[in-house]
């Protein structure tokens, strides 16, 4: 064990190369680096690692980035058409990325890999209604803790963009998928492509 002791300030200091890292390492008996605090002089970054890989980088400039942190985009990549009066699940089955792998494109479905906050936000438009006789439609973000919603109402048979944005208490292997219900009407279309049909997510505490 080591001990630092002073009345005043102390201290202890690793003293690398210009181009060279310095690093406090943490091993146990099936590694001698599972853990580490490291700092790159050649790029004036600092880095914390857990499981011999890092996940807390500070650059030169003071951001901090996090690059394992669950984070997805997804969107409905073509029309979708859905029967009046019915609940449907938009299905978001193209990623523009995700970050740890926590979306499915197969159910639609975002999965929390842990407990946390998550900041979820969903846009879908363009509704283009059959029969010109739909009430409203509301956009539903659903998780396994709540839901929330928006709803828009009927503007000459077709019914334009919806917007739900939340920060969600989601457990662990929790779920999260983007719905929409129309009020008596024959049938309408959910438009397609990343600009007009979207769903994203990220853990932010």
């Amino acid at each position: 064990e080591l001990v630092i002791e002073g009345s005043a300030n102390s201290g202890l200091s690793i003293l690398s190369g210009t181009s060279s890292n310095g690093r406090i390492m943490f091993g146990d008996s099936g590694d001698n680096d599972i853990g580490y605090i490291e700092y790159d002089h050649s790029a004036n970054q600092l880095a914390l690692g857990a499981n011999a890989a890092s996940h807390i980088k500070i650059d030169s400039a003071g951001h901090v980035t996090m690059p394992n942190t669950s984070c997805f985009q997804a969107h409905l990549a073509s029309d979708q058409s859905v029967s009046g009066s019915t609940s449907a699940t938009v299905t978001m089955n193209t990623e523009s990325f995700d970050i740890n792998g926590d979306f499915n494109t197969s159910n639609y479905t975002f999965t929390a890999p842990v407990t946390g906050k998550y900041l979820l936000t969903t846009g879908v438009s363009n509704y283009q209604a059959a029969g010109g006789s739909t009430d409203y439609v509301q956009l539903k973000l659903n998780t396994s803790n709540a839901s929330y919603a928006d709803i828009h109402w009927e503007n000459d048979g077709k019914i334009g963009a919806h917007q739900v944005a939340v920060v969600a208490d989601m457990d662990a292997s929790d779920t999260a998928t983007v719905s929409i219900h129309s009020h008596d009407d024959s049938s309408y279309t959910v438009r397609g492509t990343r600009e007009n049909t979207f769903f994203s997510g990220m853990l932010i505490a």
